[in-house]
């Protein structure tokens, strides 16, 4: 049974015990909290009393803390926290937090569907066999790339290595949660950059592909791969643009460019309204668009947002299939359009403000190295440096005396 003291905040509250665990006031209130700071001691072990638990509180919430820590704990709840404040201090290998997440995890069946939990069964233990041994303390973003790589260098499909990471971080963000650890994830939502080279087209590959899709496309999936393939847009705000998005700048009667503005707007714009600009071949063609047509329809034409994204498969990949391409996906264009972005040598700020994305997040997702790339960066070094001897061992010409 507990003893408390009065609530009064002018004198010292006595101590509150429950079971064989003792509270003290130790510390006055502050000004703005009326609450003493406390400290709960457990039975002396090796001559000392475990610290339990400390915080500001009333006399009634140490008690009901202190009860709580019996509930979990046992009447005598010593032993288990100092057990676990001495894992802390030591830090928790891999193996140690998984084994108490996936406790968890099974308290709580109704936690994940069936299928979910088989499939982090079997990367739990698998994280347990691999790195289990290692402490969340070793644990670092490049050791988990490396584990990564390996993975998938063993014969494991990229979508299991990534799961297996899932997991992990599943299981990590429960123990911070829960004051197991105090590590922060190595990286806070990580993603691991795959080692595969994503196929992109070059741009003379968008041009037949877009040739072939004139031909026998339907009129709205040209234009909409017209757009994305030369501006880098996403899908999405391509579909969302209406006639009257569209800025044409013109000189006398020649069009010189212009601006697609895109909108606010549930499935329309990811990041927000942004105006992306138009080459002047790209603009003169889209100005041909809108004759006759009132400024609220559609630009590339009346369908629905999915029959947008299915055109990669029905119109996109029998294109790019005919020339041998083996790239798909109406990404492929904006991947492309970043490295056509990158060759021109825009400036990334302004790369990225057309894509619609960070300059990091650019270079991370979209950008490619290609080896000719790399080997035009060689020459170019290489054509940059002169040598030149020494002023004084040049000869100097017989006529200059």
């Amino acid at each position: 049974m507990a003893s408390r003291s009065s609530s009064d905040p002018s004198k010292k509250p006595s101590p509150v015990v429950v079971g064989r665990s003792t509270a003290y006031a130790v510390r006055r209130p502050s000004a703005s909290d009326e609450r003493w700071y406390w400290q709960a001691k457990g039975a002396a072990i090796d001559g000392q009393r475990p610290t339990l638990w400390s915080g500001r509180a009333t006399p009634d919430e140490v008690a009901e803390i202190l009860a709580k820590i019996v509930v979990e704990h046992g009447v005598e709840p010593e032993a288990e926290v100092v057990r676990e404040a001495r894992a802390i201090a030591a830090g928790l290998t891999v193996a140690e937090l998984i084994a108490r997440w996936w406790a968890h995890v099974e308290a709580t069946p109704d936690k994940y569907a069936a299928n979910t939990r088989r499939n982090y069964e079997g990367q739990a233990r698998r994280l347990t066999e691999d790195v289990g041994g290692y402490r969340l303390t070793e644990l670092r973003p490049a050791m988990l790339e490396r584990y990564h790589s390996l993975r998938i260098a063993k014969g494991a499909r990229k979508g299991t290595a990534d799961l297996s990471l899932r997991v992990l971080r599943t299981a990590w963000n429960w123990g911070l949660r829960n004051k197991l650890h105090r590590e922060t994830w190595p990286k806070p939502s990580i993603r691991l950059r795959d080692r595969s080279v994503r196929e992109r087209p070059q741009m003379d590959e968008v041009e037949r592909v877009l040739a072939l899709m004139r031909q026998d496309a339907p009129t709205w999936a040209y234009r909409l791969a017209r757009i994305v393939g030369h501006t880098g847009m996403r899908v999405s705000e391509c579909w969302g643009l209406m006639v009257g998005d569209v800025v044409i700048d013109r000189k006398v009667r020649e069009v010189i460019g212009g601006c697609l503005e895109i909108r606010e707007g549930e499935g329309v714009a990811k990041t927000g309204a942004r105006s992306v600009f138009m080459s002047p071949p790209l603009a003169e063609e889209v100005a041909g668009w809108l004759t006759g047509r009132a400024l609220d329809e559609r630009l590339i034409g009346t369908i629905t947002q999915q029959t947008a994204v299915n055109g990669a498969a029905n119109y996109l990949r029998p294109a790019a299939q005919k020339i041998g391409a083996t790239w798909t996906g109406w990404h492929s264009f904006r991947r492309a359009a970043a490295d056509a972005y990158a060759d021109a040598g825009v400036d990334p700020v302004v790369a990225a403000a057309q894509l619609g994305h960070t300059v990091a997040e650019m270079q991370t997702t979209y950008r490619s190295v290609r080896d000719e790339q790399r080997q035009a960066a060689a020459s170019a070094v290489d054509a940059g440096r002169t040598v030149r001897a020494p002023l004084h061992l040049v000869k100097k010409d017989s006529r200059d005396g």
